[in-house]
């Protein structure tokens, strides 16, 4: 549907930081545009997050970037 930009405006990083649900499709829009900085951002402010799934979201990031060894 490419309509990551508006589903990011429409579920902001207050909601989706106490749902880990919201939280999972916020991170996987970020990831479809590519926004690596909010998703490290989004990721250290998400308290809520099983580390599991911190993990995970930082792997996607860093593979975004191309910085595997990190």
């Amino acid at each position: 549907l490419k309509a990551f930009p508006s589903l990011i405006e429409y579920l902001p990083s207050s909601k989706a930081k106490t749902d880990e649900n919201l939280f999972k499709i916020r991170m996987n829009a970020l990831a479809n545009l590519k926004d690596v900085a909010s998703i490290h951002q989004e990721v250290k402010g998400a308290v809520i997050i099983p580390t599991r799934w911190r993990i995970v979201v930082e792997a996607r990031a860093l593979t975004l970037t191309g910085k595997f060894k990190e």
